[in-house]
C-alpha cells in the first residue's frame, strides 16, 4: 500500500476500496482515546490499520458500517482526512513478572472451585445431577464473556460497571431460565435451582469485581466460604455440620452479590451491555468460557468411571490450587517475551529466545503443580484414598491445556483457542466413530478405566492443537506488542 498523503483536519470524501459509497466516518472526537491519538500521529496507514482491529474495527464492523471493504480502505481514508498531531508523550509500559500478587489473584480465582465443591457436598442429597454441570457451563461461559467486555471498556477508558450489570443480569436470567427447564426435563426439586442460580451468578459477580480492580474486597467476602468449604470437606480442625456450610456459602454469595450491586454505577443499564465491535469477541470469550468449564465438568463430573467417589475429587485438587502458580507464569513470560524483543532485533533470534521462554514457564507451572499434587497424594494416602495413576497423568494434561489456552488467548487470539476446542469435540467424535469399527479401540472402551477414553482422546487433540498454537504464535513478534 502507497503512503498517502497527508491533508489538514476537515473534509471526508478520500479514497481506498470501498464495498459500496462510503457511509460518513466517524469524528475524530468520537474514537476512542488511545485510537484518536494513533489516527492524528500515525505516519503509515497501516499503523491505523493495526490500531483498528486493536480496538475491534474488524472488516466486518468496518464494511456495514462505513461502507469500505476492509480495515486498510478504512485506515487509508483517515490517513488522508484526519489531520496530523503529535500524540502525547507516555512513559514506556514494561510488562512486569510474576510475584506474590499474582499468586494471590491465582487463589482468588481457585477459591469459588473449593466453595463449590463444599456447597456441592454440603446439599448433595437435595441435589439433581445436572445442578452443578449446569452452574459450572452457565457461569464460566458469563464470567469470561462478562470479564472481556468489560476489560475492554477500562481499556479505551470507559466505565466497566455496564457490562458487570448486564452480565449479573445475564446471569441470574439464563441460569433460572436453564434451571427450570433442566428440573422440569430431568427432574429435581428448589434447592437444584436456586443452586444453579445463585452459583452462576456468584461466578459472574465475581469476575467483574475482579476485572474491576475490586479483588480484595471480593477476597475478604470468600474467606467465609473458603473457611466453612475447607472445614467441612476436611474435618479438620472439628466437624462442621452440613448446614454449616451452607451458611458459610450463603453469606459469601449474597455479600459478594450485594457489593457487585452496590459498587455499580447509577443508570448502568442505559448504556448497552456490548457495542457492535465487542459483540463477535465477546462470543469467543462465551465459547472459551463455556468449553473451560466443558472440560472441568467432564473431569470432574460427567465423564469419570470409578470406583471411590473421591477419585476425581481429590485428582481436581492440584489443578484448582496450581491456579496461583498459573497465573505468576503467564505474567512471567508476559514480561520475558518483552525483554526478549528489546535483547533481539533479528526474527530468528527472537522466536527462539520467545519458545524457551515459553517452555521455561510451562516447566515451572508444571513442577509447581507436580509439587501440589505430591502433597495431595501424601494426604490423601494418609486417609487411605488409592488413586489410578491415570488420573493424575490426565490432571496433569489439564493443567497443560489451560496454561496453553490462557497463553494464546492472552496473546489476543482467542479466536483461535476457540477452534482448539472445536478440534476436541472433533476428537471425541473421531473415538466414537473409531470404537464402533475398531476391535481395539472397543477393548479400550470397555475396560476398567478411571475415565472414558474418548474424554482422554479429546483431551489429547485439544492439547495437540493449543500446543502448535502456543509455539508457532510464540515466534511472532506482533503477538507481544
Amino acid at each position: 500500500m502507497k503512503m498517502g498523503k497527508r491533508r489538514p483536519a476537515g473534509g471526508l470524501g478520500g479514497v481506498g476500496e470501498q464495498a459500496e459509497p462510503p457511509k460518513e466516518a466517524p469524528d475524530r472526537r468520537d474514537l476512542p482515546p488511545g485510537l484518536r491519538d494513533v489516527v492524528a500521529s500515525a505516519v503509515d496507514p497501516l499503523e491505523i490499520a493495526a490500531s483498528l482491529e486493536s480496538h475491534g474495527y474488524t472488516t466486518a464492523v468496518v464494511r456495514s458500517s462505513f461502507g469500505y471493504a476492509d480495515v486498510f480502505g478504512f485506515a487509508e481514508h483517515l490517513y488522508k482526512t484526519v489531520g496530523y498531531g503529535p500524540a502525547p508523550a507516555t512513559e514506556e509500559h514494561r510488562p512486569r513478572p510474576g510475584g506474590f500478587v499474582d499468586l494471590g489473584r491465582g487463589g482468588v480465582f481457585a477459591a469459588p472451585m473449593l466453595v463449590f465443591a463444599g456447597v456441592s457436598l454440603a446439599v448433595r442429597d437435595a441435589l439433581s445431577w445436572w445442578a452443578v454441570p449446569l452452574s459450572l457451563l452457565v457461569g464460566f461461559a458469563l464470567s469470561q464473556a462478562t470479564g472481556y467486555v468489560s476489560y475492554t471498556r477500562l481499556g479505551r477508558s470507559e466505565a466497566p460497571g455496564p457490562p458487570g450489570g448486564w452480565g449479573i443480569l445475564f446471569g441470574l436470567a439464563a441460569s433460572a431460565v436453564a434451571s427450570i427447564v433442566a428440573a422440569s426435563v430431568w427432574g429435581g426439586g428448589v434447592t437444584s435451582v436456586l443452586f444453579a442460580i445463585g452459583m452462576c451468578t456468584f461466578m459472574t459477580a465475581a469476575s467483574w469485581l475482579v476485572v474491576a480492580g475490586m479483588e480484595l474486597l471480593y477476597a475478604l467476602w470468600l474467606l467465609p466460604a473458603v473457611a466453612g468449604s475447607a472445614i467441612f470437606i476436611s474435618g479438620f480442625p472439628f466437624s462442621l455440620p452440613p448446614l454449616g456450610a451452607e451458611a458459610f456459602v450463603g453469606g459469601t454469595v449474597t455479600g459478594t452479590l450485594l457489593t457487585a450491586a452496590w459498587r455499580l454505577p447509577r443508570g448502568w443499564w442505559r448504556v448497552a451491555p456490548v457495542s457492535r465491535h465487542e459483540a463477535r469477541p465477546a462470543g469467543l470469550y462465551f465459547v472459551h468460557g463455556l468449553a473451560s468449564g466443558a472440560l472441568i465438568v467432564a473431569f470432574g463430573v460427567l465423564q469419570q468411571r470409578r470406583r471411590d467417589p473421591d477419585w476425581t475429587a481429590v485428582a481436581t485438587y492440584p489443578l484448582v490450587l496450581s491456579l496461583g502458580a498459573m497465573e505468576w507464569q503467564l505474567r512471567t513470560l508476559q514480561a520475558r517475551t518483552h525483554r526478549a524483543m528489546e535483547r533481539h532485533h533479528d526474527l530468528v533470534q527472537f522466536a527462539r529466545a520467545a519458545r524457551r521462554e515459553l517452555a521455561r514457564s510451562l516447566c515451572l507451572y508444571m513442577a509447581a503443580f507436580g509439587a501440589l499434587a505430591g502433597s495431595v497424594w501424601a494426604v490423601e494416602d494418609l486417609r487411605h484414598v488409592k488413586l489410578p495413576a491415570g488420573l493424575w497423568v490426565v490432571g496433569a494434561g489439564l493443567g497443560v491445556t489451560f496454561f496453553l489456552a490462557w497463553t494464546v488467548a492472552g496473546w489476543g487470539r482467542v479466536d483461535l483457542v476457540v477452534a482448539s476446542w472445536g478440534g476436541g469435540v472433533l476428537g471425541f467424535a473421531a473415538w466414537e466413530g473409531l470404537s464402533s469399527a475398531a476391535p481395539l479401540a472397543r477393548a479400550i472402551g470397555s475396560g476398567s478405566w478411571p475415565l472414558s477414553p474418548e474424554f482422554v482422546f479429546a483431551l489429547s487433540a485439544t492439547t495437540l492443537c493449543l500446543a502448535a498454537l502456543a509455539v508457532h504464535g510464540a515466534g511472532n513478534p506482533l503477538l507481544h506488542v
